[in-house]
């Protein structure tokens, strides 16, 4: 597909998803490509639902929200219980959870985002929402790491080092630490820009034992084999059930 269609087809997705279409592409294309001052913006979905994200160097926190919303880069059909349990790992300004809760009124969401650019404004979107919020990352063990921001804000903060951008220190949970603590998870989302590896092959065997399906966002890290994400979690219960490689970033979608 060439870049003009691309382009028309990414226009008519963001079309289909929000009701000011026009103001979301156009922000869209100015911010991405030009130095402008930063400055908020509010997506209003099909759905009723207003996200407020901050529009920045490279459209900032823009794009992580039409990946959700508009390129439906998580869609599945999943049929979750009702009122269900969702750990969000990496919840950025509250996208996943948002367009989740457009699907189940009654989700029960926990949501883990540690950069505090993002956090700020997960915690202004999620209001009306059932969502338990926190302002930390999971890792493999609890403490303060680094957080490298090569966009603060920007949906791509990393506890792995990045070229670019700023560092803050953040405080850290266990994913073990997090699943004691919740006696059924129908959904864990995972989307933290490569510390996926650690979460999934350090974590104890018998903190899964609560967690019905799995969709994580896997990245390319030296050394790591995406294989070995799917091999572990098959071990624990949970059958690959979908796969896409897009531009180097995958996702898979796992269930018992």
């Amino acid at each position: 597909m060439n870049r003009l269609a691309r382009l028309a087809r990414e226009l008519m997705l963001v079309r289909r998803a929000f009701q000011n279409w026009p103001s979301v592409a156009i922000a869209g294309l100015l911010w991405r490509h030009l130095p402008l001052p930063r400055r908020d913006l509010t997506l209003v979905t099909r759905a009723g639902t207003r996200i407020v994200v901050p529009l920045g160097a490279r459209a900032g926190a823009l794009y992580p929200v039409l990946e959700v919303f508009a390129f439906a880069e998580y869609a599945y059909d999943w049929r979750l219980e009702e009122d269900p349990c969702v750990v969000d790992v990496g919840a950025h300004v509250g996208s996943f959870t948002l367009w989740l809760a457009e699907q189940y009124p009654g989700v029960r969401a926990v949501c883990f985002e540690p950069d505090p650019d993002a956090f700020r404004y997960l915690t202004r979107n999620a209001r009306g929402v059932g969502a338990t919020l926190y302002q930390r990352a999971v890792g493999a063990s609890s403490g303060t790491r680094t957080l490298h921001r090569p966009i603060a804000g920007g949906g791509v903060s990393s506890l792995r080092a990045t070229a670019g951008g700023d560092e803050v220190t953040v405080e850290v949970v266990s994913l073990e630490e997090v699943l004691a603590a919740l006696p059924d998870v129908s959904l864990l989302k995972l989307d933290c820009e490569g510390c996926e590896y650690e979460l999934l092959l350090d974590t104890p065997a018998a903190s899964w034992r609560c967690v019905r399906r799995v969709v994580l966002e896997y990245h390319a890290v030296r050394g790591r084999e995406p294989s070995a994400l799917v091999d572990r979690l098959a071990t624990l219960g949970l059958r690959l059930v979908r796969a896409e490689l897009k531009n180097g970033v995958g996702t898979y979608w796992l269930a018992r």
